[in-house]
């Protein structure tokens, strides 16, 4: 413990406590919107992989009920 309170005087005395924070903030936005971009398209592409999953099936209900009307029209 004084290991560690010895070195975190050692930033402040030295005058590196608020290029550190700047840096850290600057850091953390930089996450930040990485993120959210990746999140972004990430949302895109769900929508994209969705709409390819349902085409497939509303195409199968429908040729199934066709299928079934004329089966039953024939009968």
């Amino acid at each position: 413990m004084a290991d560690t309170d010895q070195k975190m005087s050692r930033v402040v005395v030295g005058g590196m406590a608020d290029a550190a924070m700047v840096v850290a903030s600057a850091d953390i936005s930089l996450v930040y919107f990485l993120i959210l971009r990746g999140v972004k398209q990430a949302a895109f592409i769900n929508t994209i992989v969705t709409f390819a999953n349902v085409i497939p099936i509303v195409v199968f209900i429908v040729s199934l009920e066709r299928r079934l009307v004329s089966s039953s029209s024939s009968a």
